[in-house]
Protein backbone atom coordinates (compact mmCIF):
# COMPACT_ATOMS: atom_id res chain seq x y z
CA UNK A 1 0.00 0.00 0.00
CA UNK A 2 1.30 3.52 -0.76
CA UNK A 3 2.15 5.57 2.30
CA UNK A 4 -0.62 7.84 3.51
CA UNK A 5 -0.14 11.61 3.53
CA UNK A 6 1.43 12.75 6.81
CA UNK A 7 -0.78 14.67 9.19
CA UNK A 8 0.00 18.39 9.20
CA UNK A 9 1.63 19.94 12.22
CA UNK A 10 -1.00 22.17 13.77
CA UNK A 11 0.32 25.64 14.53
CA UNK A 12 -1.10 29.01 15.46
CA UNK A 13 1.46 31.78 15.66
CA UNK A 14 0.50 35.43 15.21
CA UNK A 15 2.83 38.42 15.45
CA UNK A 16 2.20 41.59 17.39
CA UNK A 17 0.76 41.80 20.90
CA UNK A 18 -2.75 40.98 22.06
CA UNK A 19 -4.59 43.97 23.51
CA UNK A 20 -7.85 42.12 24.12
CA UNK A 21 -9.26 38.67 23.44
CA UNK A 22 -12.83 37.52 24.02
CA UNK A 23 -14.13 33.98 23.47
CA UNK A 24 -17.68 32.67 23.13
CA UNK A 25 -18.04 28.85 23.31
CA UNK A 26 -20.81 26.76 21.76
CA UNK A 27 -21.28 23.03 21.18
CA UNK A 28 -20.67 23.66 17.47
CA UNK A 29 -17.48 25.63 17.91
CA UNK A 30 -16.17 28.87 19.33
CA UNK A 31 -15.90 32.52 18.41
CA UNK A 32 -12.77 34.54 19.24
CA UNK A 33 -12.60 38.34 19.00
CA UNK A 34 -9.12 39.87 18.95
CA UNK A 35 -7.57 43.32 19.04
CA UNK A 36 -3.80 43.42 18.48
CA UNK A 37 -1.07 46.06 18.35
CA UNK A 38 1.60 45.84 15.71
CA UNK A 39 4.26 48.53 15.86
CA UNK A 40 6.08 47.61 12.64
CA UNK A 41 2.76 47.21 10.74
CA UNK A 42 3.91 43.90 9.26
CA UNK A 43 2.11 41.04 10.97
CA UNK A 44 3.52 37.53 10.51
CA UNK A 45 0.92 34.76 10.54
CA UNK A 46 1.59 31.00 10.61
CA UNK A 47 -1.58 28.99 10.96
CA UNK A 48 -2.80 25.42 10.53
CA UNK A 49 -5.72 24.15 12.61
CA UNK A 50 -7.93 21.03 12.45
CA UNK A 51 -11.19 23.03 12.38
CA UNK A 52 -13.03 24.77 9.60
CA UNK A 53 -12.26 28.45 10.24
CA UNK A 54 -13.97 31.66 9.23
CA UNK A 55 -12.02 34.91 9.59
CA UNK A 56 -13.32 38.45 9.51
CA UNK A 57 -10.36 40.82 9.23
CA UNK A 58 -12.51 43.59 10.58
CA UNK A 59 -10.10 46.50 10.80
CA UNK A 60 -6.53 47.46 10.04
CA UNK A 61 -5.71 44.76 7.45
CA UNK A 62 -4.66 46.04 4.04
CA UNK A 63 -2.78 43.25 2.25
CA UNK A 64 -1.94 39.54 2.61
CA UNK A 65 1.19 38.04 1.04
CA UNK A 66 2.66 34.57 1.40
CA UNK A 67 1.58 30.98 0.78
CA UNK A 68 -1.56 28.97 1.45
CA UNK A 69 -1.07 25.22 1.08
CA UNK A 70 2.10 26.03 -0.85
CA UNK A 71 0.38 28.28 -3.41
CA UNK A 72 1.48 31.94 -3.53
CA UNK A 73 -1.05 34.61 -2.56
CA UNK A 74 -0.94 38.38 -2.83
CA UNK A 75 -4.35 39.87 -2.02
CA UNK A 76 -5.61 43.24 -0.88
CA UNK A 77 -8.51 43.72 1.52
CA UNK A 78 -10.38 46.39 -0.43
CA UNK A 79 -13.99 47.49 -0.46
CA UNK A 80 -14.91 45.24 2.43
CA UNK A 81 -13.42 42.06 0.91
CA UNK A 82 -12.14 41.02 4.33
CA UNK A 83 -13.70 37.58 4.89
CA UNK A 84 -11.79 34.31 4.51
CA UNK A 85 -12.84 30.67 4.88
CA UNK A 86 -10.14 28.05 5.48
CA UNK A 87 -10.84 24.35 5.16
CA UNK A 88 -9.63 22.10 8.00
CA UNK A 89 -5.84 21.60 8.06
CA UNK A 90 -5.14 24.39 5.56
CA UNK A 91 -1.50 25.47 5.96
CA UNK A 92 -1.06 29.25 5.93
CA UNK A 93 2.24 31.11 6.06
CA UNK A 94 1.63 34.77 5.31
CA UNK A 95 2.27 38.28 6.46
CA UNK A 96 -0.19 41.15 6.62
CA UNK A 97 0.33 44.80 5.88
CA UNK A 98 -1.63 46.32 8.77
CA UNK A 99 -2.30 49.47 10.72
CA UNK A 100 -0.70 49.94 14.14
CA UNK A 101 -3.82 48.35 15.64
CA UNK A 102 -5.92 45.64 14.01
CA UNK A 103 -9.08 43.77 14.91
CA UNK A 104 -10.18 40.38 13.68
CA UNK A 105 -12.79 37.76 14.49
CA UNK A 106 -12.25 34.01 14.09
CA UNK A 107 -14.98 31.36 14.19
CA UNK A 108 -13.79 27.75 14.61
CA UNK A 109 -16.19 24.89 13.84
CA UNK A 110 -15.27 21.49 15.29
CA UNK A 111 -14.93 18.41 13.09
CA UNK A 112 -17.40 16.49 15.22
CA UNK A 113 -20.08 19.15 14.70
CA UNK A 114 -19.55 19.03 10.94
CA UNK A 115 -19.89 15.24 10.98
CA UNK A 116 -23.04 15.40 13.10
CA UNK A 117 -24.58 17.84 10.63
CA UNK A 118 -23.46 15.85 7.60
CA UNK A 119 -21.24 18.65 6.29
CA UNK A 120 -17.77 18.60 4.78
CA UNK A 121 -15.60 21.47 3.60
CA UNK A 122 -12.60 21.11 1.30
CA UNK A 123 -12.31 24.54 -0.28
CA UNK A 124 -10.75 27.80 0.78
CA UNK A 125 -11.86 31.33 -0.06
CA UNK A 126 -9.71 34.34 0.78
CA UNK A 127 -10.45 38.07 0.76
CA UNK A 128 -14.09 38.00 -0.30
CA UNK A 129 -17.19 39.98 0.63
CA UNK A 130 -20.55 38.58 1.71
CA UNK A 131 -23.11 40.96 3.16
CA UNK A 132 -25.10 38.33 5.07
CA UNK A 133 -22.03 36.83 6.76
CA UNK A 134 -20.58 40.20 7.65
CA UNK A 135 -23.85 41.44 9.14
CA UNK A 136 -24.19 38.21 11.11
CA UNK A 137 -20.65 38.51 12.47
CA UNK A 138 -21.31 42.12 13.44
CA UNK A 139 -24.43 41.04 15.36
CA UNK A 140 -22.71 38.27 17.30
CA UNK A 141 -19.84 40.61 18.18
CA UNK A 142 -22.32 43.12 19.56
CA UNK A 143 -23.95 40.37 21.63
CA UNK A 144 -20.56 39.27 22.95
CA UNK A 145 -19.69 42.81 24.04
CA UNK A 146 -22.71 42.93 26.34
CA UNK A 147 -23.10 39.32 27.50
CA UNK A 148 -26.03 38.11 29.58
CA UNK A 149 -27.35 34.69 30.54
CA UNK A 150 -28.70 34.15 27.00
CA UNK A 151 -25.61 34.98 24.94
CA UNK A 152 -24.48 31.35 24.75
CA UNK A 153 -27.90 30.28 23.48
CA UNK A 154 -27.79 33.08 20.92
CA UNK A 155 -24.29 32.01 19.85
CA UNK A 156 -25.39 28.39 19.49
CA UNK A 157 -28.07 29.31 16.97
CA UNK A 158 -25.71 31.74 15.27
CA UNK A 159 -23.04 29.07 14.76
CA UNK A 160 -25.44 26.64 13.07
CA UNK A 161 -26.80 29.35 10.78
CA UNK A 162 -23.27 30.41 9.92
CA UNK A 163 -22.33 26.86 8.92
CA UNK A 164 -25.30 26.80 6.55
CA UNK A 165 -24.17 30.09 4.99
CA UNK A 166 -20.60 28.83 4.59
CA UNK A 167 -21.85 25.57 3.06
CA UNK A 168 -23.83 27.48 0.43
CA UNK A 169 -20.83 29.62 -0.47
CA UNK A 170 -18.40 26.72 -0.79
CA UNK A 171 -20.82 24.23 -2.40
CA UNK A 172 -19.81 25.36 -5.89
CA UNK A 173 -16.30 24.07 -5.20
CA UNK A 174 -14.68 27.32 -6.31
CA UNK A 175 -11.30 27.67 -4.64
CA UNK A 176 -10.41 31.35 -4.61
CA UNK A 177 -7.22 31.50 -2.58
CA UNK A 178 -5.64 33.19 -5.64
CA UNK A 179 -8.79 35.19 -6.32
CA UNK A 180 -9.50 38.12 -8.59
CA UNK A 181 -7.24 37.41 -11.56
CA UNK A 182 -7.53 39.47 -14.71
CA UNK A 183 -9.80 42.46 -15.06
CA UNK A 184 -8.25 45.89 -14.50
CA UNK A 185 -4.47 46.38 -14.12
CA UNK A 186 -3.13 47.00 -10.63
CA UNK A 187 -2.02 50.50 -11.69
CA UNK A 188 -5.59 51.34 -12.71
CA UNK A 189 -6.95 50.05 -9.42
CA UNK A 190 -4.51 52.26 -7.53
CA UNK A 191 -5.64 55.25 -9.62
CA UNK A 192 -9.27 54.44 -8.81
CA UNK A 193 -8.56 54.18 -5.09
CA UNK A 194 -6.74 57.52 -5.14
CA UNK A 195 -9.59 59.12 -7.08
CA UNK A 196 -12.19 57.90 -4.59
CA UNK A 197 -10.15 59.01 -1.58
CA UNK A 198 -9.59 62.45 -3.14
CA UNK A 199 -13.33 62.83 -3.76
CA UNK A 200 -14.61 61.05 -0.66
CA UNK A 201 -17.05 63.85 0.27
CA UNK A 202 -18.69 63.90 -3.16
CA UNK A 203 -21.06 61.69 -5.10
CA UNK A 204 -19.03 59.28 -7.27
CA UNK A 205 -20.69 57.75 -10.31
CA UNK A 206 -19.91 54.72 -12.45
CA UNK A 207 -19.32 57.05 -15.39
CA UNK A 208 -16.64 58.92 -13.43
CA UNK A 209 -14.90 55.74 -12.31
CA UNK A 210 -15.00 54.28 -15.82
CA UNK A 211 -13.47 57.49 -17.15
CA UNK A 212 -10.61 57.22 -14.63
CA UNK A 213 -10.06 53.62 -15.78
CA UNK A 214 -10.23 54.72 -19.46
CA UNK A 215 -12.79 52.05 -20.38
CA UNK A 216 -16.50 51.98 -21.16
CA UNK A 217 -18.93 51.82 -18.25
CA UNK A 218 -20.14 48.35 -19.29
CA UNK A 219 -16.62 46.97 -19.48
CA UNK A 220 -15.65 48.73 -16.25
CA UNK A 221 -18.35 47.05 -14.14
CA UNK A 222 -17.40 43.57 -15.37
CA UNK A 223 -13.65 44.11 -15.12
CA UNK A 224 -13.85 45.78 -11.72
CA UNK A 225 -15.82 42.89 -10.22
CA UNK A 226 -13.37 40.42 -11.72
CA UNK A 227 -10.40 42.33 -10.31
CA UNK A 228 -11.64 43.26 -6.85
CA UNK A 229 -14.44 40.80 -6.06
CA UNK A 230 -16.97 43.47 -5.05
CA UNK A 231 -19.10 45.98 -6.94
CA UNK A 232 -17.79 49.51 -7.54
CA UNK A 233 -20.48 50.84 -5.18
CA UNK A 234 -19.36 48.46 -2.43
CA UNK A 235 -15.75 49.47 -3.01
CA UNK A 236 -16.57 53.17 -2.66
CA UNK A 237 -18.63 52.51 0.47
CA UNK A 238 -15.75 50.60 2.05
CA UNK A 239 -13.37 53.52 1.44
CA UNK A 240 -15.93 55.97 2.87
CA UNK A 241 -16.11 53.90 6.05
CA UNK A 242 -12.30 53.66 6.21
CA UNK A 243 -12.09 57.46 6.08
CA UNK A 244 -14.82 57.77 8.71
CA UNK A 245 -12.85 55.48 11.03
CA UNK A 246 -9.77 57.66 10.69
CA UNK A 247 -11.78 60.81 11.47
CA UNK A 248 -13.53 59.20 14.43
CA UNK A 249 -10.11 58.27 15.85
CA UNK A 250 -8.25 61.42 14.99
CA UNK A 251 -10.73 64.30 15.34
CA UNK A 252 -13.41 65.53 17.72
CA UNK A 253 -15.83 66.25 14.85
CA UNK A 254 -19.43 65.24 15.42
CA UNK A 255 -20.76 62.04 13.86
CA UNK A 256 -23.02 64.12 11.63
CA UNK A 257 -20.11 66.23 10.35
CA UNK A 258 -18.05 63.11 9.71
CA UNK A 259 -20.95 61.50 7.85
CA UNK A 260 -21.26 64.49 5.50
CA UNK A 261 -17.49 64.83 5.02
CA UNK A 262 -17.30 61.15 3.99
CA UNK A 263 -20.01 61.42 1.35
CA UNK A 264 -23.12 60.32 3.24
CA UNK A 265 -26.20 62.47 2.63
CA UNK A 266 -27.83 61.37 5.90
CA UNK A 267 -26.25 60.66 9.26
CA UNK A 268 -28.66 57.77 9.89
CA UNK A 269 -27.56 56.05 6.68
CA UNK A 270 -23.96 56.55 7.77
CA UNK A 271 -24.57 55.05 11.23
CA UNK A 272 -26.45 52.07 9.80
CA UNK A 273 -23.76 51.37 7.21
CA UNK A 274 -20.96 51.85 9.72
CA UNK A 275 -22.45 49.32 12.13
CA UNK A 276 -23.16 46.81 9.36
CA UNK A 277 -19.56 46.91 8.14
CA UNK A 278 -17.72 47.19 11.44
CA UNK A 279 -19.96 45.75 14.15
CA UNK A 280 -19.86 49.07 16.06
CA UNK A 281 -21.91 52.21 16.12
CA UNK A 282 -19.77 55.27 15.29
CA UNK A 283 -19.92 56.47 18.91
CA UNK A 284 -18.98 53.06 20.29
CA UNK A 285 -16.09 52.84 17.82
CA UNK A 286 -14.79 56.25 18.93
CA UNK A 287 -15.17 55.32 22.59
CA UNK A 288 -13.21 52.07 22.20
CA UNK A 289 -10.37 53.78 20.33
Amino acid sequence: MPPSDPMPSYIRQVGGQTISNQTVETSVGRLEIFRRSNDDQNLQWDFCQPELTLFWHREGFRRMQGRIDGAPVDLRFVGGSNLSIFAPATEIHTRFDTSEHCDYVAAFFSRSSLQNLGLSFDHTRVAFYNDAIQRSLAEICCEAQQPDDLVELYAEGWAIQMLARIARITRSGADTRTAHKGGLPARTLRKLESYVRDNIANAISLDQMAAVALVSKRHFVRAFNESVGVTPHRFVMGLRIDEAKARLRGTSDSVTDIAFSCGFAQSQHFSTTFRKLTGFTPLKYRQDR
